[in-house]
């Protein structure tokens, strides 16, 4: 895996965002079914995903391995950013 600091603010912000549309998307299929609205958030975040994975690789294999990494990357800052904001709450 490549340094988080590596990559420019901008994809990470993307992939950030894409992976937290994601998780609502995935939450709200769960609870409220299937429908044009979760369908349209989980294309939009995918193609995020993708996009990023594109703008930064240089074969295939890197283009699809850059796709689960920006969507873990995206999952642990989000989750990052959430613990942060409890911790500084308590602390």
């Amino acid at each position: 895996m490549s340094n988080r600091k590596a990559k420019p603010l901008p994809l990470r912000i993307i992939s950030a965002i894409s992976a937290f549309m994601l998780i609502g998307a995935l939450i709200y299929v769960s609870f409220a079914g299937f429908n044009v609205v979760a369908g349209s958030m989980m294309a939009s975040s995918v193609l995020g995903l993708g996009v990023t994975s594109v703008i930064v690789s240089e074969g295939p294999l890197d283009m699809v391995l850059g796709f689960f990494e920006a969507l873990f990357d995206g999952v642990m800052e989000v989750v990052g950013g959430i613990l942060d904001f409890l911790s500084s709450l308590f602390g």
